[in-house]
C-alpha cells in the first residue's frame, strides 16, 4: 500500500528547507558586521600625516613627532626649502595661509609664522640678495612658512 504524505508533513519539511539556508546567511551576515567593525577599529598608521589623522598624540616638536599607543613614532617629513641663492632663512612655522607668515630678522631675511614672535639675526652686511628683494615670498606651503618664488 502507498503512503501519502500529509499536507502538515509536507509544510513542515518546506519549512525546514528555508530554515537552514536563512540561519547561514544570518550567521554569515554577523561574522561579516563583526569583521568590519574590527577593521574600522584598528587604524593603520603608516607615516605621520596618517598617525596624526588617526587622533594619535602630536608632540610639540621640531620637526613635530606622533606616537601610537604600541610606541611606533612618525616624525613629520618637512618640504624642502628652496636653494640657497639668496640671504635669508625659513623657520617652517605652522600657518594655515600665507597671512600667517610674516617677514623678520635684521636684514627682512627670515621668514617665520607669526604665533613665533619675532626672531632676532645678527645685523651684517649680506653676501647673497635677500630674499624678498629678488621675488620671493614668505608664504604658506604645505601649512609651513617658507621662502618661495
Amino acid at each position: 500500500m502507498k503512503r501519502h504524505r500529509s499536507k502538515k508533513h509536507v509544510r513542515l519539511s518546506s519549512t525546514r528547507n528555508l530554515f537552514v539556508p536563512l540561519l547561514f546567511a544570518i550567521i554569515f551576515l554577523i561574522i561579516g558586521v563583526s569583521v568590519l567593525t574590527l577593521v574600522k577599529q584598528n587604524k593603520v598608521v603608516t607615516d605621520f600625516e596618517s598617525c596624526a589623522k588617526a587622533g594619535y598624540p602630536v608632540m610639540e616638536s621640531y620637526p613635530a613627532q606622533c606616537k601610537t599607543p604600541e610606541g611606533k613614532v612618525f616624525v613629520q617629513v618637512l618640504p624642502t626649502p628652496p636653494p640657497q641663492d639668496y640671504y635669508g632663512s625659513s623657520t617652517f612655522g605652522n600657518c594655515g595661509q600665507t597671512s600667517d607668515c610674516t617677514v623678520g630678522g635684521c636684514n627682512s631675511e627670515i621668514c617665520q609664522g607669526k604665533q613665533e614672535g619675532g626672531k632676532v639675526s645678527i645685523c651684517i652686511a649680506p653676501d647673497k640678495p635677500i630674499a624678498g628683494k629678488i621675488g620671493y615670498k614668505c608664504q604658506c606651503v604645505e601649512k609651513k612658512c617658507m621662502w618661495k618664488k
